[in-house]
């Protein structure tokens, strides 16, 4: 009776008597409220800032009352380059050191500090750090991380905006009880490292999700209830100053697949908005020979073309060629041209003085360094893109005023995937092509989760007898000779550690299926 006279219970929350409580009462919440007295309200609708690095940055959860040999973690996250190291969550058990933690980590390489493009994923288990590349992901747009582990067989899987990114195996074990759970710090060699961006829609389970499963919670991004961390409930441990309502997380991938059918005429797109020393792009093209794919104000300022068997640049009136026919004979393979499918990217430095070209993922011999590529750009320019009379294809052209790490440009050799360039992305640059110009659907459009399944799944039921020491797996790779990048079918001891596209320095048996697999959606 005390408890309904005096309203004890918030948001039209019930009172029942209840002689087990020390209060002698309990409160039934309506959907919307939770809490000892319905005092909490229950949205997930809201992101929450990680300003800065101070040490008050992060968020700690409590403790976790049972042990666990299996978990999820889920997090929409939105981060800007900067930083060297992206701390998610971390599990600090009783009397121990890091449980698991989990964190991107910058390349710490780069002449722009300022600038540092995510290069690697860190899963750390038990104590050792297993990494895979991955793309760069602190854009400035959202994107969806979601990481699954298991105990029964050791594997992990990390997905990238619903899309396999990695699977590799950890060490197996079981997570300890009476650990404290923290969003936003790490701890690696003694060195705490603090989180600076936005996240939303945080979620951790005691269980391993399978990839679909964590595919459709990157698809809609709704109300999911983690029993470990539960979104709803997070808001109420942090200052309402941090609290960003409503929510702008949402996935920053559509519009990105289309192809641009080559030559195009009069398809400018403006040029950055400050002066900058570096410049870095990457594209796919195919049958790319005698193109001249962009140009940066006039044809001395800043152009990067392709010839039959070469790249080549001219900038500030320097001009410099790199020929892929003698980069591949080194690796005693023969290129025959730019005919199929090939992944080019070019990285100017101009403090340093240098350019770089790569070709399918890897750097083409050394930088070539000239004191006339001291230089500067100067804003206010427009782009302007695919000139000349040669035709191709063009996809995912991105241009970032700062240096991506190598290990980005072999992550996204595997295929298009949602990345965005600082000074061009992919997605805004749709708006300036014609529509006749345009295919939706790109044969290198890297599918998600469940796609990507039934592709697997196709390789092994119709090649059965491939003599592999496990199952086939579908991918977009290359193999020896650098023709062309497509789709096939790859023992997996062909690929990369993270198995997420070809190893150029393995010789191991594929099957190329390219039709067939892209068929498949």
């Amino acid at each position: 009776p005390d408890c309904a006279k005096k309203n004890l219970c918030n948001g039209a929350g019930r009172c029942l008597a209840d002689s087990c409580e020390p209060d002698g009462f309990k409160c039934e919440c309506s959907d919307i409220y939770y809490g000892k007295y319905c005092q909490y309200e229950k949205f997930y609708d809201y992101d929450i800032n990680f300003p800065n690095t101070t040490a008050n940055n992060f968020i700690e959860l409590g403790k976790i009352d049972m042990d666990f040999n299996e978990f999820t973690f889920t997090a929409w996250i939105k981060f800007n380059p900067g930083f060297l190291k992206y701390p998610l969550v971390s599990y600090i058990a009783k009397n121990s050191t890091e449980m698991f933690a989990l964190a991107f980590r910058s390349d710490d390489t780069s002449w722009n500090t300022s600038g540092t493009t995510i290069a690697s994923f860190s899963g750390n288990l038990f104590g050792p750090d297993v990494d895979t590349h991955t793309i760069p992901i602190n854009d400035g747009y959202w994107h969806h991380v979601g990481f699954a582990w298991s105990d029964v067989t050791g594997e992990w899987i990390l997905l990238i905006d619903g899309v396999l990114w990695a699977t590799k195996v950890s060490t197996k074990g079981k997570i300890s009880s009476g650990g404290v759970l923290t969003i936003g710090k790490i701890l690696d060699n003694g060195v705490v490292y603090h989180l600076v961006g936005n996240v939303s829609r945080v979620n951790l389970w005691s269980t391993a999700k399978t990839g679909g499963e964590i595919e459709e919670i990157a698809k809609r991004p709704g109300s999911r209830d983690g029993d470990l961390i539960t979104w709803f409930m997070v808001k109420d441990l942090i200052s309402d100053l941090r609290i960003i309502r409503p929510s702008t997380a949402a996935f920053s991938g559509n519009g990105t697949n289309y192809d641009i059918i080559l030559p195009l005429e009069n398809v400018n797109y403006p040029g950055p908005y400050k002066t900058t020393s570096f410049l870095s792009s990457c594209f796919w093209c195919r049958s790319c020979v005698g193109n001249t794919l962009f140009v940066y104000d006039t044809l001395n300022t800043f152009v990067f073309s392709t010839g039959s068997k070469f790249m080549a640049s001219t900038i500030n009136g320097f001009s410099s060629t790199r020929c892929v026919e003698l980069f591949a004979k080194d690796l005693r393979t023969v290129v025959t041209g730019f005919g199929r499918w090939h992944f080019f990217c070019i990285q100017w430095n101009g403090i340093a003085g240098t350019v770089t070209y790569f070709y399918d993922g890897y750097a083409v011999d050394s930088k070539i360094q000239n004191e006339t590529l001291e230089t500067q750009l100067l804003p206010g320019k427009n782009f302007s893109i695919g000139l000349g009379d040669a035709t191709g294809k063009l996809t995912q052209l991105n241009i970032w005023d700062y240096e991506i790490a190598a290990g980005n440009v072999i992550a996204m050799s595997s295929g298009g995937f949602n990345v965005h360039g600082s000074v061009m992305s992919w997605r805004s640059l749709a708006k300036y092509v014609p529509n006749g110009s345009m295919n939706w659907n790109s044969e290198i459009h890297l599918p998600g989760f469940t796609v990507l399944a039934k592709r697997t799944k196709w390789c092994n039921d119709k090649i059965p007898d491939s003599p592999c020491s496990g199952r086939l797996l579908a991918r977009l790779g290359g193999h020896k000779t650098r023709e062309r990048l497509e789709w096939r079918c790859y023992c997996p001891e062909a690929l990369l550690g993270g198995k997420y596209t070809y190893n150029f320095s393995e010789i191991s048996r594929l099957h190329s299926k390219h039709s067939q697999l892209t068929a498949i959606n």
